[in-house]
């Protein structure tokens, strides 16, 4: 017996067509067996967490709608404007200030955002199922390089990484989340994200070597790593750096 197939008309917007092979504004899906919206989004590539809003035949629907013949479909990124009109929101936001956890291959990145003053965590034996329970049981937003991460049904918080470069990466991640009222430059350890604490001249001497230790500067310690921190000539150039970085997504 022939297979009859079905179609529907589906149309993603916005950064979500970062993810299409091919950028056509329609795309025409043919399908034999009814399915939910979320596995024909995700096999598009799209995970769901990159999914704010989805419309059917001009109605918001969830994740769970299962697809009829003829849908005429649309779905959008977080941050799109639609004027107005009334619709499920689907993506998990975070209240207050964002917490991080960068997958393996996203170390440099969490060093920039740490930079910052960013609560980020980075571990590169983390699994992706480690990443997955800190993020629920933390509230961390994960920023990944990995799609599949992404698609696991239980994450709820997580952002797909264009960009290949770290400073790039770096402002991709201040461009899309609400950070800059919460960044305070230096403020953590940039080895393991601790917040560091300012300690004494004193104590300071004890733990740097002679030729280092100067008694105007101003010392920081990680209490995690014992690792101390001054004010010193590197510290201005990162900051420089770090203005760069800002200016160039204003």
């Amino acid at each position: 017996m022939k297979e009859v197939h079905k179609k529907v008309s589906i149309k993603f917007y916005g950064r979500l067509k970062d993810f299409l092979t091919k950028k056509s504004s329609v795309i025409e899906h043919k399908f034999v067996d009814r399915r939910s919206i979320k596995d024909l989004i995700e096999s598009y590539n799209i995970p769901h967490t990159e999914v704010d809003v989805i419309l059917v035949n001009d109605k918001s629907v969830d994740f769970s709608y299962l697809i009829n013949d003829g849908d005429l479909i649309k779905v959008y990124p977080p941050g799109f404007v639609l004027g107005g009109k009334k619709v499920k929101r689907l993506s998990k936001q975070v209240r207050g200030e964002p917490k991080f956890i960068c997958d393996v291959h996203l170390g440099a990145l969490a060093r920039n955002l740490r930079k910052f003053g960013l609560d980020v965590l980075y571990d590169n034996s983390y699994s992706d199922e480690t990443i997955a329970e800190i993020s629920i049981k933390e509230k961390r937003i994960i920023l990944t390089k990995d799609i599949g991460l992404l698609k696991r049904k239980e994450v709820r918080y997580g952002y797909f990484v264009r960009s290949d470069e770290p400073d790039k990466q770096s402002a991709e991640v201040l461009d899309n989340f609400s950070v800059v009222k919460y960044m305070k430059p230096f403020s953590r350890c940039l080895d393991c994200g601790t917040k560091l604490k300012r300690i004494s001249r004193a104590i300071a001497k004890s733990k740097m070597p002679d030729h280092v230790f100067d008694e105007e500067m101003v010392f920081y310690h990680c209490s995690n790593c014992d690792k101390i921190y001054w004010q010193g000539s590197h510290i201005l150039k990162m900051m420089e750096g770090l203005r760069n970085l800002l200016n160039s997504i204003r």
